[in-house]
């Protein structure tokens, strides 16, 4: 959670669209970073929604998607 709260933090200072080039060009490689690590969390959480479908052989489709 500390974790979510520290990259929003970040994204509210990133999001700010005025200032000199050579800060703009920071915030959008702070930016950047963040969605690569966006990117990489939305992967494993999806895994483990997946790994979670196949727990139980017995989960009916219905209870798949409520898992997820």
């Amino acid at each position: 959670w500390d974790a979510y709260v520290k990259e929003h933090e970040l994204l509210q200072e990133n999001s700010v669209l005025f200032g000199d080039v050579i800060t703009l060009q920071e915030r959008k490689s702070c930016l950047e970073n963040l969605c690569d690590l966006l990117s990489q969390n939305l992967h494993q959480i999806e895994s483990t929604v997946e790994i979670g479908e196949r727990l139980y052989s017995s989960t009916s489709p219905e209870c798949r998607e409520t898992i997820r």
